[in-house]
């Protein structure tokens, strides 16, 4: 699930925001109604959110201990 919500991460770094939305909506159609991933939205969204708080220039790895502690909280949205 990962790897897929870092496709989203990449576009937001790189494209503008429209298309960068097109794209993490697109994933995330994919995810839920193609792989069965029913939480994936609003997972996506989180890391979104958390790498969007990031420093510049450091790595998206360093999210995911934040990432991985918040599970729990993505699960009951």
């Amino acid at each position: 699930m990962t790897n897929w919500a870092l496709v989203s991460v990449r576009a937001h770094d790189l494209l503008p925001e429209a298309e960068a939305e097109m794209i993490a909506n697109r994933v995330a159609h994919i995810m839920v109604n193609n792989r069965g991933f029913t939480r994936f939205a609003q997972f996506q969204q989180h890391f979104l959110s958390l790498t969007r708080a990031r420093a510049k220039g450091a790595p998206v790895a360093g999210v995911l201990p934040a990432l991985i502690r918040n599970l729990p909280e993505i699960e009951t949205e």
